[in-house]
């Protein structure tokens, strides 16, 4: 048996529990688009996989992979761009966006599926996606408001700084994250600041996606220095990382080096030179270990690349993978798999999320802070309302004061004009503004930050208010400068159309930017609607002139209901030099029975529809996250990741433990303690379980083992024949 699969370091947080990951022939398939020369699929088909992703062939990322990663350790993955690194770190934290996964994972014993390693694993990725207003305190303290239990305000606070004094953020709390446009905090720092929003977690797990990437040497060599001291805490720390320094290289506990989906080697980096060595790979004194693996190992150097070279190289590779599948290191990660860690997994080990009301407040007063700290983004807004007012009043400045059918004219294009700025531009600034803030929705989601729910409810929230006071304004300088009827009640009708023409241009956008991927369709598919609700709008073509079957378009047209709404309430009641000249443009123009109420509750209609497919489309964006694998159950028959984990291990990895003589292997293994099973059927947490403890070979304590159940006594030859959990408790491994 591996000692590494069974010892683990003790943890210097005492609120780390320690995990273990295992995965055994694990492979990941991925469907890649169309490539030039495959044959087209029918027009029809090719329609939908434009709008689904659909389409293309079945790649093979990871190629039957096994192996582990221990607590307290620092594990590196490495490897030449296209090995499959990012994607395996992918699945250990369970963020993969699509594809099917062959394989087993496991954490301590205890089958893993997406939602489980989501629950159980702080991610930091590559691109560090964080608000770019938040200051970095704020952003810490986001993330300890959202994904802890119910603390104390000055704990919370507390577990705040000590995630930001860890990580060397002290200089820097009261400075904003910043982005290509507004100077923030370095690249280094924002690095820190993505660690310390996941460490704050206390997740016991910690993946990091290239954390070095575009970081000078000097602060490299510092967020490493992190890495190897949040593993000292106890945690599971998981980097993949490109080309490291050898600093950086000697720092690491552990390697997995991979080629093409495969593993080519896993286990302590001091043993990684020593095999390729084995195998002919002889690193000179003179270069970095890492840099000969990339260069010299998995990649051989050549001028001209040739079919002759290629076969020469994917031959060579094949013997490299198969060296590892038949080496003494490959049997060690086998040990692992079949003896591993069955420590207990306790619910602090959960990613836990507040309650909807809290994670509401906490969204709506950092969405307000963005806002109003974004003051560019925010006058833009103001000076857009303003300016389209004012283009439109001068057009149709004093239309009041023309004869009759300029009057007509004037008011009619006027109502058209307000009700396209409002609805269109609206939606168009909406989308604009909502699809870059995707991928910082997607990150914070799948990390736990909040639910659907929380985050779809704090931007009506935000945005609600905002689109009121500018549909508010838009009215107060279009009303008077066109010349509309002098009434009270007339102009609050007008700016109540406004607002809900608005607010349907918002639901509009929203839906849009959470159905599209990709912003520059969603803008694409903006003509295809604005001409047809311009067209069915009841200005372009008299309604009740319209050809008898499209006629009806006219009622699925908002435009229509707007443009209605705003006519009728200047037209009902309006006089010229005394005489009645608004009920006959009304006659003339057949925009129906419904009157300026219904027309407005109508368009809010049209509003919750879109808001309602806004949220739909939203939830089928989260949908997509997820990997076609067939679920296990727990043994009491169910299929909930939480209770798998929380549950005992496999009934394999108890198996694998008969016939164990547990005093011989602690006194082989300087075993510090142990858990026995008396009972053939007992499992991990039930009272079949016996605790005894060993002598401590560094204190010199030979004092008899107690069973810390019944106080019995074992000798020190003592020859039973337990079955031995790996455990139910932290151990230390004395060696």
């Amino acid at each position: 048996m591996s000692t590494s699969a069974a010892f683990y370091k003790k943890p210097l947080d005492d609120r780390v529990s320690p995990l273990q990951v295992t995965f055994e022939n694990l492979s990941y398939y991925v469907t890649v688009a169309p490539q030039p020369g495959d044959k087209k699929p029918p027009v029809l088909e090719r329609v939908k996989n434009t709008f689904t992703g659909g389409g293309g062939t079945e790649k093979c990322i990871l190629k039957n992979m096994s192996g582990s990663f221990q607590p307290g350790r620092l594990c590196a993955i490495m490897g030449p761009s296209g090995s499959g690194k990012t994607s395996m770190l992918n699945l250990l934290s369970g963020f993969t966006s699509n594809g099917r996964l062959e394989g087993n994972i496991w954490v301590n014993g205890r089958t893993a599926d997406n939602s489980a390693l989501r629950m159980l694993t702080a991610y930091v990725n590559q691109e560090d996606i964080i608000l770019p207003t938040q200051t970095v305190k704020e952003a810490v303290a986001f993330s300890t408001a959202l994904r802890l239990p119910c603390l104390d305000k000055n704990i919370q606070s507390q577990r705040c700084q000590e995630a930001i004094n860890l990580l060397s953020l002290e200089h820097t709390e009261k400075t904003v994250i910043g982005d290509d446009e507004n100077k923030g905090v370095s690249g280094g720092e924002r690095k820190r600041v993505a660690i310390a929003m996941e460490l704050v977690t206390d997740a016991s797990i910690l993946l990091l996606d290239e954390p070095t990437s575009g970081l000078d040497s000097h602060t490299a060599i510092t967020v490493a220095k992190l890495m190897k001291k949040i593993a000292l805490t106890g945690r599971t720390v998981v980097t993949v990382i490109h080309q490291p320094s050898i600093e950086i290289f000697n720092m690491f506990d552990d390697l997995l080096i991979m080629k093409e989906g495969r593993i080519a080697y896993m286990g302590e980096r001091e043993g990684c030179m020593p095999f390729f060595a084995q195998l002919g790979y002889i690193c000179p004194k003179s270069r970095n270990p890492a840099d000969y693996l990339l260069t010299d190992v998995l990649n051989r150097p050549r001028d001209v690349v040739d079919s002759a070279f290629l076969a020469q190289e994917s031959k060579r590779l094949e013997k490299l993978t198969d060296a590892w599948d038949h080496s003494s290191d490959f049997q060690k990660q086998r040990e692992n798999i079949e003896f591993p860690v069955l420590e207990d997994i306790h619910e602090s080990s959960f990613k836990r999320m507040r309650s909807l009301g809290t994670q509401i407040k906490q969204l709506v007063i950092r969405d307000w802070n963005n806002m109003t700290r974004n003051k560019l983004l925010l006058n833009i807004r103001l000076i857009q309302i303003a300016v389209f007012a004012l283009i439109g009043g001068m057009v149709f400045y004093n239309s009041d004061s023309k004869n009759p059918d300029v009057q007509s004219q004037n008011f009619q294009g006027a109502s058209f004009y307000i009700i396209l700025t409002e609805f269109f531009v609206t939606a168009i600034t909406v989308l604009n503004t909502y699809s870059p803030q995707r991928s910082l929705f997607r990150r914070e989601f799948l990390n736990g930050y909040y639910n659907i729910h929380a985050y779809f409810i704090s931007k009506v929230i935000i945005e609600l208010p905002i689109h009121i006071i500018g549909s508010l304004i838009y009215s107060a300088i279009m009303y008077w400068m066109v010349g509309f009827q002098k009434s009270a009640g007339k102009y609050f009708l007008f700016a109540a159309v406004a607002i809900a023409e608005r607010l349907c241009g918002f639901a509009l956008g929203v839906h849009l930017a959470c159905f599209f991927v990709d912003l520059a369709l969603a803008i694409s598919v903006i003509p295809l609607l604005v001409v047809p609700f311009m067209a069915f709008g009841g200005m372009l073509v008299n309604p009740g002139e319209m050809p008898g079957f499209i006629k009806w378009c006219q009622w699925i047209s908002p435009v229509k209901y707007g443009y209605a709404a705003l006519a009728i309430n200047q037209f009902d009641g309006l006089e010229y030099k005394g005489q009645d000249i608004g009920s006959g443009i009304l006659d003339k123009l057949n925009l129906g029975r419904f009157g300026v109420a219904a027309n407005i509750g109508f368009i809010l209609m049209f509003s919750a529809v879109f808001t309602i497919q806004a949220y739909i489309s939203l939830v089928h964006l989260v949908r997509q996250q997820g990997i076609k694998k067939n679920k296990k159950k727990s043994k009491d028959g169910s299929s909930d990741p939480r209770a798998i984990i929380l549950g005992p291990p496999e009934d394999r990895f108890i198996n694998n433990l008969n016939g164990i003589d547990i005093v011989s292997y602690a006194q082989e293994t300087n075993m510090s303690s142990a858990t026995v099973f008396n009972d053939e059927k007992a499992i991990p947490g039930s009272p079949d379980f016996s605790y005894y403890q060993l002598p401590d070979p560094l204190s010199g304590n030979n004092d008899n083992r107690e069973s810390n159940n019944n106080n019995n006594r074992a000798s020190s030859n003592s020859k039973g024949n337990h079955r031995v959990s790996m455990f139910g408790s932290p151990y230390i491994n004395q060696n």
